[in-house]
C-alpha cells in the first residue's frame, strides 16, 4: 500500500492528557529512540492495549481476508 493511500486511511484522534502525564510521555520518548514522535507511540499503545485486552477484536480488524465494505 502506498504511503499516500494509508495517510488518506487515517482519521485524527484528539485526547487530552495532565501535564504530569504528557511529561511522562516526554521523558519516556526521549529516553526511547523506538518512536520517531508522540503519534508514533500513541498508536503503538492503543494497538498493545487492545491486543493484551481484546485479541479477538485485534485479530478480526487485522486480518488479511477482512472484506472493507462490511
Amino acid at each position: 500500500m502506498s504511503e499516500v493511500r494509508r495517510l488518506a486511511d487515517r482519521v485524527r484522534l484528539g485526547i487530552k492528557v495532565s501535564q504530569d502525564l504528557k511529561k511522562l510521555i516526554d521523558m519516556y520518548l526521549d529516553s526511547d529512540p523506538t518512536y520517531v514522535n508522540i503519534s508514533e507511540f500513541a498508536r503503538s499503545a492503543f494497538r498493545e492495549k487492545i491486543k493484551k485486552d481484546t485479541p479477538w477484536l485485534y485479530e478480526e480488524i487485522s486480518r488479511p481476508d477482512k472484506n472493507p465494505t462490511n
